[in-house]
């Protein structure tokens, strides 16, 4: 939905005084979503309901010592499960007064160069279950 299409629906509560929770009901949009638009247009006019790409977008937010306290136990035999690793990541961050890594952090760190290295090798471009699975199963970190 372009930012044309929102003010569609927005213009109605805006310039006809109808309340977010009808519009909601009548549309099917949330009515969080609706006050969300609402605070967007009256802070920044219709242009901000454009949409926006996030300026974090690709950006790991976790901290680079637990980054390499993962990838150093991903690598002792035999390997710990992941939520294995997760447990330990989130008991060390604590103890460093750090973010603990959520589960599917720690997941993407163990597994995400793997993946990659599978699609590269085989020549492919699609992540698969298939191609999770392979680099679950022939787990190496580093290049």
């Amino acid at each position: 939905m372009d930012a044309a299409e929102r003010w569609r629906v927005l213009r109605l509560h805006v310039e006809d005084q109808i309340p977010l929770a009808v519009l909601a009901r009548e549309t099917g949009i949330s009515a969080r979503t609706l006050q969300r638009w609402n605070r967007l247009y009256r802070t920044g006019g219709v242009a901000s309901l454009d949409l926006h790409a996030r300026l974090d977008k690709g950006v790991r937010r976790t901290s680079v010592e637990t980054v390499a306290f993962i990838e150093r136990l991903a690598l002792t035999r035999p390997r710990p499960s992941l939520a294995t690793l997760h447990r330990l990541a989130a008991t060390d961050a604590q103890a460093r007064e750090l973010p603990a890594p959520s589960y599917a952090t720690v997941r993407e760190i163990v597994l995400f160069p793997q993946i990659n290295r599978v699609l590269k090798i085989n020549q492919l471009d699609t992540i698969t279950d298939d191609v999770i699975e392979a680099a679950a199963s022939i787990l190496v970190i580093g290049n």
